[in-house]
């Protein structure tokens, strides 16, 4: 684990080598006890209060680190290995959009499917729907439950 919170908080820069060496430190505590708290993860009381000093310096006054700040070098990793892989995205996307159709299908059967989608999308779900295409599609959408 030591390995993922290098490779996923080494870039952070927090304004001290120190805090940046914490921040890997902890990450790597958390991952390996992800349930436990905080003193729980740590290995020993020391390291338990270097951990409260290190979130301490989130406090007013203090040097102004954030959670956005924390945080930034893993959403920059997270980003970096979405952009590897567009086409989840967009499966995820898809998904999400029939997904509604069919909750709203059952609530609202009445309603036109163009409510949801462009007229190619419907044309395309209503071809999908069928076990065999049609041989030609409906000039108006159909509604939501047929779709």
């Amino acid at each position: 684990m030591a390995n993922w919170a290098g490779d996923e908080f080494g870039g952070a820069n927090l304004g001290d080598g120190r805090l940046n060496a914490r921040l890997i430190k902890l990450a790597t505590r958390f991952s390996e006890r992800p349930m436990a708290s905080i003193p729980g993860a740590c290995g020993d009381w020391a390291e338990t209060q270097a951990a409260y000093r290190f979130f301490d310096q989130a406090s007013a006054g203090k040097r102004g680190l954030n959670w956005q700040s924390i945080l930034q070098p893993h959403m920059d990793c997270c980003t970096g290995r979405m952009a590897q892989h567009p086409a989840l995205a967009v499966y995820l996307v898809v998904s999400w959009r029939l997904a509604r159709l069919i909750r709203m299908g059952r609530i609202h059967p009445e309603w036109s499917a163009d409510v949801f989608f462009s007229e190619t999308e419907w044309a395309g779900a209503f071809i999908l729907n069928k076990r065999k295409p049609p041989l030609t599609l409906p000039k108006c959408p159909p509604t939501a439950w047929n779709t």
